[in-house]
């Protein structure tokens, strides 16, 4: 019944993920809840039991503290095994009962013998009862809400009823004659056996209103975790996707930008690398067995340019291209480029990849080029645009002239500065270059 309060009025949560974040939220509201009322229950027992006489704050103080107890075993239940999803119903249940007992047998004659139970009415009684709804709120449930709402309708006019028919006379709104005097209305207002019945529905409306304002409040509240619950999760599921290949940043710049990256036109270090003698591997294998290989290399070739801060751009049969610097920043592009690329050889060189020993060849090259999102508006692909690019895929293939396993061109040299081993390995004519490169290779 309870769980069916929360699926009718907070809408379906069969989302095992999103159930759990509900669960974990209704538990530090209710935590919230249980703590804020205990402690003002605890200053409101504190003045009733100074302020009023006794044997009265006797009484009081005694009433006061069992509310508190029933909040502080409440409080102990959240978050423990026994914390059922009807628990929280139980409670804003025992609640509601003790506060109806409360009502229906307060001896009133400890005040003035003889004084009818209905004068409790007007004792400034009903704002507390708001309070009882409002913590409810804390729980995000406007199931919980409704049910509070209801249960504390019913403990206040489910006594004032039974009160009422125990009276052997009663005088109500109605009793008061039109244009009567003011000694009248006084008579007839403060007599003790005034029932204001007109006033007990108004407050009986006036409950049933506050609870459903609040019931749609935290329904729209609900909404808006649900929202951000989802929002989260999608984030998750694209940084975990994206995260094998690019850093967390990137990620992040793809969702906020609505899964496209802004142009930029910036200099940038390129590597470029691909397995030697891929084809003659590839044809002594099994497909499957080409496709694990492949699996195998590229986790490893992409953990060591991710680390590095680099960018996947492109897998391409067995190639990789990577650049640093697009689209996150990254003053020592040159330097960690040549860094992935020494990683990536020492990687492969120490492993088997489904059972295959792997050589792979390697390019770097620095220089400006752009980059961004291109494509059609059903799909995209961040690819990077620029001689710096034919370069860098240039010299991976020179390395085959120059039994070089890493070529790096002079721009990325000078700029990643000491603390590698270059070795000057030649110039070469490149197509499309005027003049002669000046090729390298790096050790350590």
């Amino acid at each position: 019944m309870f769980q069916g309060l929360n699926t009718f009025f907070s809408g379906h949560d069969g989302d095992q993920h999103l159930a759990a974040v509900f669960r974990q939220e209704e538990r530090s509201g209710l935590k919230a809840a249980m703590i804020g009322r205990t402690i003002v229950l605890l200053i409101i027992g504190l003045w009733l039991g100074l302020s009023r006489n006794y044997p009265q704050n006797l009484i009081i103080v005694a009433v006061v503290m069992t509310f508190v107890c029933i909040g502080l075993i409440h409080l102990q239940l959240l978050g423990s095994r026994y914390d059922y999803s009807w628990v929280k119903y139980l409670f804003a249940t025992i609640d509601a009962l003790m506060l109806g007992l409360c009502i229906a047998f307060t001896d009133l004659s400890l005040l003035a013998p003889g004084l009818e139970p209905v004068m409790l009415y007007r004792f400034g009684v009903f704002p507390w009862l708001v309070l009882l709804i409002a913590a409810a709120a804390f729980a995000y449930s406007p199931g919980l809400v409704l049910w509070t709402g209801i249960c504390t309708t019913f403990a206040w006019i489910v006594p004032w009823v039974r009160i009422v028919e125990q009276m052997d006379r009663v005088v109500d709104w109605r009793d008061i004659p039109v244009g009567a005097t003011r000694e009248q209305y006084l008579a007839i207002f403060f007599d003790d056996h005034f029932i204001g019945f007109g006033s007990r529905a108004q407050e009986a409306i006036a409950l049933i209103l506050v609870t459903l304002l609040l019931m749609l409040a935290t329904r729209r509240a609900r909404a808006v975790v649900r929202r951000q619950a989802e929002s989260d999760r999608e984030r998750e599921v694209v940084n975990r996707t994206f995260g094998r290949y690019v850093p967390a940043a990137v990620a992040d710049s793809l969702i906020a930008g609505g899964g496209t990256l802004a142009p930029v036109e910036r200099e940038a270090s390129v590597l470029f690398v691909d397995i030697a003698k891929f084809t003659t591997i590839a044809e002594s294998l099994k497909p499957e067995q080409v496709v694990d290989m492949l699996n195998v290399y590229f986790d490893v070739a992409a953990d060591a340019i991710a680390r590095h801060g680099g960018v996947i751009n492109q897998f391409q049969g067995d190639a990789v291209l990577a650049t640093f610097n697009v689209p996150v920043e990254d003053e020592a592009h040159a330097t960690n480029a040549v860094q992935a690329a020494l990683a990536i050889c020492g990687a492969v060189s120490g492993r088997q990849f489904a059972g295959q020993s792997l050589r792979v060849r390697v390019g770097v090259n620095t220089g400006p080029l752009i980059a961004g999102s291109v494509g059609s508006r059903g799909r995209q692909n961040y690819t990077v645009h620029g001689d710096a690019v034919n370069l860098a895929a240039r010299l991976e293939s020179m390395n085959k002239e120059y039994g070089t396993d890493i070529l790096l061109s002079e721009t990325t040299v000078q700029q990643a500065g000491e603390g590698f081993s270059f070795r000057a390995v030649g110039e070469a004519e490149i197509r499309g270059k005027t003049g002669r490169v000046a090729l390298y290779t790096v050790t350590s």
